[in-house]
């Protein structure tokens, strides 16, 4: 058995076997065999071999050489194995052969092989021979010089391939050593640092990340005298954003307004609790106004640096059902529903393994099934922590009680040290806003302190508010008064523990201080489930300014930083008693405060669309709640016109927000509450706008359309009740329905109707939906040109300044058209300024849709680095909440930019997750996209039969004209390329059509610039074009080179005459062309 020969080609030049290294006579022989290895199995005449080793001697001598040379070399493999040069070396009079036998291992071979490994990393040391070098060959060291070049290139692109598996593997260290490997071969290569600085971020290891970029730029301006490129800089500034971001403490803990005073050994003991492990459910129980969240939010922030995944606040004072419990938990983690996906499900999901602390504040207005929802996260979780405040326990064998005392006050014989009491501290803390000075600082103030301390034992609240009271009385007065309630309250309410009583004494003792009108606008302001701003407590309270502000000075009322008010929970209770002791307020405050909340939502229509700060948006999410009990209020009140009025703008809020679980259940109820109240007038307008607006809000779920046949009641309640715009809007809401299923031709058939009657029949926003959605057929239908067309005479109907929302979006759509027709600079400009105007205003999911039509826009210029981060941007987006067309979306641009730089495992792995997500739309068709794909990947791999199985697949697609979305023709291009290499019949009739659909386009751009970027400036065009010229004999050349196929003409086409009334007047005045057009046929495209 022959030994086993490596052979090192790269680095220092070695031949060695187990026992030897092999040596040759001289360098020329050595020289030589390098140079047949390299060209295995590739014949080489002679006279090269001659001229590259003697270039200085005659033919005849330089021949005489190579024939000594040959010789050695066969003595110098045959001391090996007698054999061994029979089987590798085959010369005859002309060529020289070298074949590697099985026993030789050659590094270049094994790195040159499909799908070289990483371990072969090490191989990749150094540069070609190294320091080899031969006298008198000039020929052979030129050739050498450029060998060296390639194999330093391959190298070079190779360990890129390599660290880029490896950081979309999430594995830092090892891509950190191809990196750096990359830079011992060339330390300026900007594409190597970049991917070192990745990977330092993804270990966390952020001082890595700025060396690597200081290292970068300083080799470059030492090599070559320049800076880090843009690509570069803009990589660097979006790490260290993440870095700030992953630095700073995960929480939504509110800022606290004031000092936390006293409760320090509270502190310790549950910080000590939960750091020790063993109970993962620690509550604090106690009176309302303890101080129980306070002082959970103090623990809060005590344990931000020992949970990774984050301290989260839940606040639930305004939750009134259990199942109000998971979705205010998502919501303050910041978890956003997946459509198709039950929220419980998705939640425990989330958590399962996330190092997390909980703080669910104010249980005890929820019913005890509660305990059964904290239970389910501890047993689905593990690493949860959960942190309850509740004036009463949970009962629950697995948790930790933490009972709330009042804080500490002195008692009867103290004479001194007053102010190592928390209670004395608090109510001195509580005076010094105005002024502790006025107080004296004698025995008989600290006395008269420690006593209301002990009257109000010790409760926050309680002491909170009598502090208060000393801006108006003495110190004295106040510690007289709540005695005397106190007394007064133990013979009236005997029922009641004695900690409540002086609650309830000092609420009663501070009430009766208020004015009639303060204690009216207070009793008002109850009824207010959200902070609130002045206006709101103006127009629902009817409260003065003075008023107001005296509410504020005596705590009855607090000032958020925002400038919002708010009421403690405790007060608000006292409150709403109050209110509800008084009909005619009551009844007047329902009036008031349904009116100002259905005002708000209408005047917030137009700045739905316009406001691009997201401070309309902000302000409707923080005052939802009321929002929401505004419109159940309405509906008692029958108050149903007022209502459907503001519906649109109701659901288009939690479309836009993001918030589509809490939409979907708030208009489940309002439906019911409809359904169940009496058939007046007026209930079937609203019921029907109620039922579009779930069925819309729903739709951003879901892919599966089951809310179509809802919309159906929809139409016949508002046909019944002769609303117009909303069987229009019903019925465009069922068309986009069809359209996301891929069920385009259908959705033409409906939608042609329409279109012709818009400019006559249809309200503005209509008229831009129906354009934008015909163009977004069109462009699914690969008809470019005319899809173009739809889009900017949607344009041309938008007021920019006013309705900046709706010209983003068909802005974002036009430049996905742009893109396809191969027009990149205008696609670029429009996707950069829809993505401008999505991030200010805060609409997530359109944010993520623009860096995607960016991102394909840069990978089309070559620039897949870039594109690539912008990808990644957009998964981060989409995936949370399952947007499946996104990750679709995505994945596919990812695959395309892999298999560009021949990553073909990488480019199957992104095409494998588009084929994955596009299964979960449902109709079969939906996958094409993802067969596409991996038949490139399998083309790529040789493998005929898998790419010709999965071209087949989409060959029946092809011919029955259902390709559709962006790079239709690429999936075209792919089929045929699978069916071609097996040679499938039906290979020359996909091409055919294909030519003939990029023709018909083509031919109706007039532009010949456009016309060359359309045919030329899409790969896929051109390269189906041009198999298209070699492969049918039916083409033959026409006018300017195109192939002269005659075009089908439309009778009239949308992208003309049917447009001319969305046109004419500025694009604002709507003619009654439709009615010119009278019974024609209307086609969406020549075909």
């Amino acid at each position: 058995m022959t030994a086993t020969i490596n052979v090192q080609l790269l680095g220092h030049y070695t031949i060695r076997t187990a026992n030897a290294t092999l040596q040759f006579r001289t360098d020329k022989i050595k020289a030589l065999f390098a140079y047949l290895l390299l060209q295995a199995a590739t014949p080489v005449r002679r006279e090269t071999l001659a001229t590259l080793l003697w270039p200085e001697v005659d033919d005849g001598s330089a021949r005489k050489n190579l024939r000594d040379a040959l010789f050695h070399l066969r003595k110098a493999l045959d001391q090996i194995d007698p054999n061994l040069s029979q089987q590798c070396l085959d010369a005859n009079r002309k060529t020289v052969t070298f074949h590697i036998a099985a026993c030789f291992v050659v590094d270049t071979v094994e790195l040159a092989a499909p799908n070289p490994t990483v371990e072969l990393a090490p191989l990749l040391g150094g540069e070609l021979l190294a320091g080899f070098h031969v006298e008198d060959a000039e020929p052979f060291m030129e050739w050498l010089l450029l060998e060296r070049r390639y194999w330093h290139n391959f190298s070079l692109a190779l360990l890129a391939q390599w660290t880029e598996a490896y950081l979309q593997q999430s594995e830092p260290e090892l891509a950190q050593q191809l990196a750096q490997q990359q830079l011992a071969l060339e330390p300026w290569d900007e594409a190597a640092h970049r991917q070192a600085m990745r990977a330092y971020a993804l270990a966390r290891d952020w001082a890595g990340v700025a060396h690597q970029y200081k290292s970068c730029s300083d080799v470059l301006e030492a090599e070559l005298g320049i800076e880090p490129s843009l690509e570069t800089e803009t990589l660097y500034r979006d790490l260290e954003r993440q870095q700030r971001a992953l630095q700073a403490p995960k929480h939504n803990l509110p800022a606290g307004l004031s000092p936390f005073v006293g409760r320090s050994q509270e502190v310790t003991r549950i910080n000590g609790a939960i750091e020790r492990g063993g109970y993962r459910l620690f509550t604090l129980t106690g009176i309302g106004g303890s101080g129980k969240t306070r002082l959970a939010l103090e623990v809060g922030r005590r344990q931000l640096g020992h949970f990774p995944d984050g301290v989260w606040f839940v606040p639930l004072a305004s939750a009134d059902h259990v199942k109000d419990v998971l979705p205010a938990i998502a919501n303050a983690i910041g978890l956003q529903p997946i459509p198709d996906v039950p929220l419980d499900k998705q939640l425990y999901g989330d958590l399962a393994h996330k190092s997390m602390l909980l703080i669910l504040d104010n249980l005890e207005q929820l019913p005890e099934e509660t305990a059964d929802v904290v239970l389910s996260l501890l047993k689905r979780t593990a690493h949860l922590v959960i942190l309850t405040t509740t004036r009463s326990r949970l009962n629950l064998r697995v948790e930790r009680l933490f009972p709330i005392e009042g804080l500490s006050f002195p008692p009867v014989e103290s004479e001194n040290n007053w102010e190592q009491f928390d209670a004395v501290q608090f109510f001195v803390e509580q005076t010094a806003r105005v002024g502790f000075e006025a107080l004296k600082r004698d025995q008989d103030t600290y006395r008269t302190i420690g006593e209301i301390c002990r009257l109000l034992v010790g409760v926050p609240l309680a002491i909170e508010l009598a502090a208060a009271q000393t801006q108006e009385f003495p110190i004295r007065t106040v510690a007289q008064r709540l005695r005397e309630g106190i007394e007064t309250l133990a013979t009236t309410m005997r029922d009641v523990p004695s900690r409540q009583r002086s609650i309830r004494a000092v609420f009663e003792y501070s009430w009766r201080l208020l004015s009639p009108a303060q204690q009216q606008g207070f009793a008002r302001l109850a009824l207010f489930r959200q902070p609130f701003l002045a206006e709101a407590a103006q127009d629902v309270a009817q409260i003065s300014g003075p008023d107001m502000e005296a509410l504020a000075a005596s705590l009855w009322v607090k000032e958020q930083t925002s400038g919002h008010y708010y009421l403690h929970e405790l007060l608000r209770e006292f409150g709403l008693e109050q209110l509800h002791l008084h009909p005619e307020w009551l009844e007047a405050t329902r009036q008031n405060y349904v009116t100002y909340h259905l005002t708000l939502l209408q005047d917030q229509r137009e700045m739905l669309n316009k406001d691009t700060s997201g401070r309309t948006m902000l302000r409707l999410r923080q005052c939802r709640a009321d929002m929401a009990q505004a419109w159940h209020l309405g509906i008692a009140r029958g108050a149903f016109t007022e209502l459907n009025a503001g519906a649109d703008v109701l659901g288009g809020f939690y479309k836009e927000s993001g918030l589509l679980q809490e939409g979907v259940q708030l208009l489940h109820a309002l439906i019911e509450e409809v359904r169940a109240g009496p058939q007046t007038a007026g209930v079937r307008p609203l019921l029907a706008n109620l039922l579009f607006q779930q069925a819309s809000v729903h739709a951003e779920m879901t892919t599966d359309g089951e809310h179509f046949d809802s919309l159906q009641e929809v139409i016949a309640l508002a046909t019944a009740v002769n609303d117009r715009r909303l069987v229009v809007d019903a019925q465009l809401e069922q068309l986009d329905i069809m359209c996301r299923l891929s069920y385009f031709d259908e959705a033409r058939r409906y939608l042609e109707p329409l279109y012709r009657a818009a400019p006559k029949q249809a309200i503005l926003h209509q008229q831009i939906r129906i354009l934008n959605m015909m163009g977004n057929i069109l462009s699914e239908k690969q008809c470019y040109v005319q899809a173009e067309a739809h889009y900017r005479a949607g344009l041309a109907l938008i007021d920019p300044a006013a309705e900046q929302m709706t010209a983003a979006g068909l802005q974002h759509n036009l430049a996905l058209t742009l893109t396809m027709m191969g027009q990149l600079t205008e696609a670029e400009q429009l996707q950069e300024e829809a993505l401008k105007i999505w991030q200010q205003a805060g609409r997530k999911i359109s944010e993520g849709d623009a860096q995607l039509g960016l991102a394909d826009v840069i990978r089309r210029q070559g620039e897949y680095d870039l594109a690539r981060s912008y990808l990644h941007a957009c998964l981060q987006i989409f995936e949370p909440v399952g947007y499946i067309h996104g990750m679709a979306g995505a994945h596919m641009a990812l695959g395309h930019i892999a298999q560009a730089l021949d990553e073909i495992d990488l480019a199957e792995t992104h095409y494998q997750r588009l084929l994955d997500v596009r299964r979960r739309i449902g109709p079969g068709r939906e996958q094409f996209q993802g067969w596409a794909g991996l038949t490139e990947v399998a083309l790529a791999r040789d493998q005929i039969d898998k790419a010709h199985a999965l071209a087949s697949k989409i060959a029946p697609l092809v011919l029955d004209d259902k390709i559709s979305g962006e790079d239709a023709f690429w999936v075209i291009l792919a089929c045929y390329r699978g069916l071609a290499a097996a040679g499938d019949s039906q290979a020359e009739a996909v091409l055919r059509l294909a030519a003939r659909k990029l023709l018909d386009q083509a031919n109706q751009l007039t532009d010949p610039v456009a016309s060359h970027l359309f045919l030329e400036g899409v790969p896929a065009h051109r390269v189906l074009l041009t198999t298209a010229h070699e492969q049918l004999p039916e083409l033959a050349a026409g006018t300017n080179g195109h192939p002269d196929w005659r075009v089908h003409e439309a009778p009239r086409s949308f992208a003309h005459g049917a447009l001319r009334p969305f046109r004419e007047g500025n694009g604002r005045a709507w003619m009654n062309g439709a009615e010119e057009q009278g019974n024609e046929s209307v086609t969406v495209c020549a075909e």
